[in-house]
């Protein structure tokens, strides 16, 4: 006679954990979901665990093979210039520095090194136009009474009749 437990294939256990991280998302309690799929929650989080030490061991693997290892990029200044100005318009708008490298697919620290090296321009450009309007003045009576837009000759001409 058998040992009454089921026992699932991989796909069934992903199609199962799956589901109940659904009803999680839904606001079902993890006992309930994993009894209508005929586990325990206990072996839901068995599951889970077993589900996170492959994940890390095959990362590890995949990393340590000499094949898969990336390879270093070299980017030339131009290419380097555009990054760093993408990475400060991405700053700017609030992104971390770490999204901005998975955005733009470069390492964080290549991120920071770049922004040292390629410093901001200190100076914005600006624009110096000439005043076309004559110089208006403005007369403040010890009342708080205020007149604008004299001339300069006006100006005197009021003060020297107010005297």
């Amino acid at each position: 006679m058998g040992s009454g437990y089921k026992t699932f294939s991989a796909q069934e256990r992903a199609t199962i954990i799956s589901a109940i991280e659904c009803g999680l998302e839904l606001g079902k309690r993890v006992g309930v979901t994993a009894r209508e799929h005929g586990i325990t929650e206990a072996v839901f989080y068995r599951w889970i665990r077993e589900r996170s030490r492959a994940r890390a061991s095959q990362s590890v693997a995949e990393w340590s093979a000499p094949s898969v290892r990336r390879s270093r990029t070299n980017y030339s200044p131009e290419q380097k210039a555009a990054l760093v100005s993408q990475i400060r318009q991405l700053r700017e708008a609030g992104v971390s520095f770490k999204d901005v490298a998975g955005r733009l697919g470069v390492h964080e620290n290549s991120c920071y090194r770049w922004m040292r090296e390629m410093p901001e321009a200190p100076f914005r450009p600006v624009e110096i136009v000439t005043a076309t309007a004559p110089p208006s003045l403005s007369l403040v009576a010890p009342s708080g009474h205020r007149i604008d837009g004299l001339d300069v000759e006006t100006a005197a001409q009021l003060l020297r009749a107010l005297g």
